[in-house]
């Protein structure tokens, strides 16, 4: 990274931050550009021991963490803008797409009383669907 660019300054929950600190940044469609996302690699990984970084599911999860919040904030912008702080917003979108990936990636690693509390989730989503069925009908629906 060049000096002028490792300089600068970004800003995130009203705080200046520095670019050389930060793990990834998003910049939004400007003058007929395209948005992206740009990830420091150094500055997610450097952190890691090296050990940890052999793991497949620990990598994606490194990486994951910051592609999604970057890709939150995509989302925010460009999908489903809420009147709230760009960076809360950003990190629910991050749970949310880090959960799905892990769920459909990782399934196999998770533990039973996941699975059962899964079930039960769904259970009571089908008692519910059941239930306003029977409301619809009874209203003429």
């Amino acid at each position: 990274m060049k000096r002028r660019r490792r300089r600068g300054l970004t800003r995130a929950r009203r705080r200046k931050v520095r670019i050389a600190e930060c793990l990834g940044l998003y910049h939004g469609a400007w003058r007929g550009q395209r948005a992206w996302i740009e990830l420091f690699v150094d500055n997610v990984v450097g952190a890691c021991p090296a050990y940890l970084l052999r793991l497949p599911p620990f990598r994606e999860l490194l990486v994951g963490n910051v592609l999604f919040h970057e890709l939150g904030h995509h989302l925010h912008a460009t999908q489903r803008p809420e009147h709230a702080e760009t960076e809360a917003v950003a990190e629910r979108w991050q749970e949310e797409l880090l959960d799905r990936h892990v769920l459909r990636r990782w399934w196999a690693f998770l533990p039973g009383s996941y699975w059962a509390a899964l079930a039960a989730i769904v259970y009571r989503a089908t008692l519910a669907v059941r239930r306003s069925r029977g409301r619809l009908r009874r209203r003429g629906y």
